[in-house]
């Protein structure tokens, strides 16, 4: 891939997390606005998860280096399955209630970043000598 292919690439990943991080910020804002003052950190923070692809994307972009398919699916699909059971949880708190769903989609996730790290990290380790 040429290199304006992969800036054009990475931008739109940045946009696409970037327009995430604000949906989530808008979302968590109107439901705390309802919440009756109950709080939830999971919810107040949920745009912090795409925003976190966002830096990630950006970072490879300033470096002006690819990812292959793998480790981009891994790694958006990890950050979308915490965001979801961030926002999951921030319900649940708020509601005052639990499901044994919250712990297994972060765990989920998270493991889905660390297999997407990993799979970049393979893909770009230098060969030995």
């Amino acid at each position: 891939m040429s290199i304006s292919g992969i800036e054009k690439s990475l931008r739109r990943h940045i946009l696409a997390f970037l327009g995430a991080a604000a949906f989530g910020l808008l979302l968590s804002t109107v439901y705390n606005l309802y919440s009756h003052g109950v709080h939830s950190f999971f919810m107040s923070f949920l745009f912090l998860w795409p925003l976190l692809g966002a830096v990630w994307y950006g970072i490879l972009a300033a470096l002006r280096v690819s990812p292959h398919r793998l480790s981009k699916n891994l790694m958006n699909a990890g950050i979308a399955t915490v965001t979801a059971g961030s926002l999951l949880r921030g319900i649940f708190e708020i509601a005052g209630t639990s499901s044994a769903y919250q712990n297994l989609f972060f765990t989920a996730g998270v493991i889905l970043i660390f297999w997407g790290l990993t799979a970049f990290a393979l893909q770009h380790r230098r060969p030995q000598v």
